[in-house]
């Protein structure tokens, strides 16, 4: 747990200091070189990570046991702060919000990790131990996702801040599955 705090922290700070450094190089120049692999990554992890701290607040709500409810606290505490870097990203290139960058076919939310709004209905519906396991198994499904994601932004992405939150996402989420794993299997 401290070790994933400490990614966290580190990431963090990668982000804010890779930012100022951006920002710093500034002009038109950033602008003309936004990357289409970048504004698809980041326009899409911002509602990847709201359904995630939905989610997370499900959890949080009384529904979830306390092994559950300690990572759901964790991932809150990472991804609220992210989607704020994200926006200002978003913000800083003039690119517009897409709220619906997840759903443009629903294969593509599927194949990262999103829950459909029948799955969250569903999860909603569930207390206790069975709202645990679907938690559990929705989660690993939807970081399974959001390293994908952050895995192609890598692979085709130019913007160094954007790499660095993807890796960071990618570490910190890779190290949650395996969190996740242990908890459904234990």
């Amino acid at each position: 747990m401290k070790r994933t705090l400490a990614s966290r922290a580190l990431v963090a700070g990668i982000v804010l200091m890779s930012g100022t450094v951006l920002s710093a190089c500034g002009g038109d120049s950033e602008t003309s070189a936004i990357d289409s692999d970048d504004v698809e990554f980041v326009q899409g992890m911002i509602p990847h990570h709201e359904q995630a701290v939905e989610m997370s607040a499900l959890a949080l709500d009384g529904r979830g046991g306390a092994a559950v409810q300690e990572l759901a606290r964790r991932i809150q505490a990472a991804q609220d702060p992210e989607i704020v870097v994200l926006r200002a990203i978003l913000s800083r290139w003039g690119v517009e919000e897409d709220e619906h960058a997840m759903h443009h076919s629903p294969d593509d939310a599927a194949m990262m990790g999103m829950l459909t709004d029948g799955q969250m209905g569903e999860l909603e519906m569930m207390l206790g131990a069975s709202f645990d396991q679907r938690w559990i198994q929705s989660m690993i499904m939807h970081h399974e996702g959001a390293v994908a994601m952050a895995e192609a932004v890598l692979a085709g992405g130019v913007d160094e801040e954007v790499r660095a939150i993807a890796a960071g996402i990618k570490s910190v989420q890779s190290a949650e599955i395996a969190e996740l794993r242990a908890l459904l299997n234990g």
